[in-house]
């Protein structure tokens, strides 16, 4: 688990422009040990996306 804390970290400052995720992942599931390792590969690629989309836009 100690490698999933890290990687929240660094998700954090990216999702300050998306806070809708990471409130929406907490209650998506309550015990949070099993949702964090799921969330955790699952907002990597979100997050990826996320930043390619402003790209353009910003562009």
């Amino acid at each position: 688990m100690l490698n999933l804390i890290p990687s929240v970290t660094i998700l954090d400052p990216i999702e300050t422009p998306k806070p809708i995720q990471a409130p929406a992942t907490v209650p998506i599931g309550p015990p949070k040990t099993v949702p964090t390792a799921a969330a955790t590969p699952s907002l990597a690629p979100a997050k990826a996306l996320t930043a390619v989309v402003p790209t353009p836009i910003a562009a």
